[in-house]
């Protein structure tokens, strides 16, 4: 039996391409029972769970890449493992030809499926990071705070910028945030 597997990218940050698979989905005519969709960022995966509750042996499932497997290299093994441990072959499209049946072996270019995993991790980071408000520096509020008593008692931008230690656009950046 033929399955897919595919990673839904709703993310602007990390590109993701799923047309070759969605392409392959309908030139085998695969009805919609036979794929399975996560959503990229859903640490759960519910349909990749579901999908290893569904084949069994001498079944094929096809992905876009291996990395979209797991989050991290240890879950991308793990899942590959139990694949093979079912009998069930994987073939990624964007990595060079690869089966795994029962016996599961190294990859040849593990190193540059970990550094995209490393790669796809860090974006997501920084877009859940964005999205709670947690992007960038914390405020100094001591440097604030003495940049609006030193300029409340008359010193002039450049005292300023040296007594503080602060670069000129951190000092109008402080001015602007403070309206001093």
């Amino acid at each position: 039996m033929l399955y897919a597997y595919v990673l839904e990218n709703r993310s602007l940050l990390y590109e993701v391409n799923n047309q070759p698979l969605f392409k392959l989905i309908r030139d085998c005519d695969l009805p919609e029972d036979k794929f399975y969709i996560d959503a990229m960022g859903d640490v759960a995966r519910p349909e990749l769970i579901s999908l290893l509750n569904t084949v069994a042996g001498e079944d094929t499932v096809i992905v876009r890449s291996l990395i979209d497997l797991g989050d991290t290299p240890a879950e991308v093994v793990s899942v590959l493992k139990q694949f093979g441990e079912y009998g069930v072959h994987v073939v990624s499209l964007k990595e060079d030809y690869y089966e795994y049946a029962k016996d599961f072996h190294v990859l040849s270019d593990a190193l540059s499926i970990f550094d995209t995993l490393a790669e796809k991790k860090r974006k997501l980071g920084i877009e859940r990071a964005k999205a709670d408000g947690r992007m960038g520096r914390k405020p100094n509020k001591e440097a604030k705070n003495r940049v609006r008593k030193l300029k409340t008692a008359g010193f002039s931008a450049n005292e300023i910028i040296d007594l503080c230690g602060i670069s000129r656009s951190t000092y109008y950046r402080i001015l602007k945030d403070k309206n001093i």
